[in-house]
């Protein structure tokens, strides 16, 4: 039998929050984005497997989009197409999983498995460019008597194309600056950043503040949606700018723009809209900055990939091994605490027997406490060594 092929009994509810270690969700994903920053590529291959052996699919592709589009974006643009592509693929997969523990078995197929660590070794190589960093909106921008001296389209006409009569009237004046921003001529990524922000604040506060503030329906943006409940929501609207503009610009602006808009889009939620507007910023960056795109690959070496992708499996069985391990010893742990307990309660009764309390048999029985205590100790000092090797820096083969 195949030593990578996890077969644990636990299922995706005893998940929740933990890896398959243990450790906890979210410090993994910090852990995998640290490894990819300093393209330490056996630490985050061990860090998506860790994900993935828990079924935490839906995390790792957050920290891979967030990762991608917060670090590298522009310095590899055409990874965008690829990305949305296998995204597309994953959620076919899913969707025709009949159960959440067929779900939670695509963690041992092959092509699943190749997925994830391909994309974990390509951002891990790539050129990292400048971090991006979110547009702040202050309070006052939203004071009438102070918003004039945001503007500087020249006129209205630049928005008008992509909005509808019965879309919010406030949004016209900030989709008109947005799209002036991100015309050829002005080209202001920072300006464009805030718009967005502008826009997406705004519709907080209608929200907070009870009122609707929802853009006419487009078919085309209900057919990527879960629900079609997110449809008029305000995001949209900008989305539909930019593939317009990116429409004018070329083929591969186009295709870039819109599988941008499909990672966006995957699984969508209002709050997707701050999560990841990381997407939206890397989308205006490929309008507004001057791009060769013939002078980027998607991978300069793939003999790297191939490399680690020989050696996937190996990593998986330490994940599993690792695992077992803590398992083995969290159990031993509750045995020992339980025992320990009977113990206690045998004590007290020999004590509660025992009107005259004769020294030698109290003593007797202190000493075995204390020889449960040490063991108890010993146990946790095991479950702490085998949490801790995992921080080791020789822990997975070389690649």
């Amino acid at each position: 039998m195949d030593k990578s092929i996890i077969d644990d009994e636990r299922t995706s509810s005893n998940f929740k929050g933990i890896t398959y270690s243990g450790f906890k969700c979210s410090t993994v994903m910090q852990r995998l984005a640290d490894a990819m920053i300093n393209e330490r590529l056996e630490n985050a291959c061990y860090w998506c497997a860790e994900l993935m052996c828990s079924g935490h699919y839906m995390e790792l592709w957050e920290t891979l989009i967030q990762f991608y589009c917060k670090y590298i974006h522009i310095s590899n643009p055409k990874l965008s197409i690829y990305m949305a592509k296998k995204l597309m693929r994953f959620r076919e997969n899913m969707n025709d999983a009949d159960t959440a523990q067929d779900q939670m078995d695509f963690r041992n197929d092959p092509g699943f498995r190749s997925l994830f660590i391909e994309f974990v070794v390509i951002l891990s190589v790539s050129s990292k460019k400048y971090t991006i960093q979110s547009v702040k909106v202050k309070q006052e921008d939203f004071n009438m008597l102070t918003f004039k001296d945001l503007l500087h389209a020249p006129d209205l006409t630049f928005g008008e194309k992509v909005l509808h009569e019965d879309d919010p009237k406030e949004l016209i004046i900030a989709i008109n600056e947005l799209a002036f921003n991100l015309s050829e001529k002005e080209a202001n990524t920072m300006r464009a950043y805030y718009w967005y922000e502008w826009i997406i604040e705004h519709s907080k506060i209608c929200k907070k503040n009870k009122q609707l503030c929802r853009i006419a329906t487009r078919s085309d943006i209900e057919s990527v949606l879960v629900d079609d409940k997110w449809a008029t929501n305000p995001v949209w609207l900008v989305w539909i700018l930019l593939k317009d503009i990116s429409v004018t610009r070329g083929k591969m602006h186009e295709k870039i723009i819109d599988s941008l808009f499909q990672i966006f889009s995957f699984r969508y939620t209002d709050g997707c809209n701050t999560k990841r507007r990381v997407v939206v910023y890397f989308a205006i960056a490929i309008l507004t900055t001057n791009i060769v795109f013939s002078e980027y690959e998607i991978i300069k070496d793939k003999r790297v990939l191939s490399c680690v992708l020989s050696q996937m499996n190996g990593v998986f069985t330490q994940v599993k091994e690792h695992g077992n391990r803590i398992k083995q010893a969290k159990e031993q742990e509750m045995n020992n605490n339980i025992e320990d307990s009977s113990s206690k309660s045998s004590q007290i009764a020999d004590i509660q027997n025992d009107l005259f309390g004769i020294p030698g048999d109290v003593s007797q029985n202190e000493k075995k406490t204390r020889q449960n205590n040490k063991k108890s100790n010993a146990e946790n000092t095991i479950i702490k060594d085998a949490t801790n090797d995992i921080f080791s820096t020789d822990f997975l083969p070389r690649v």
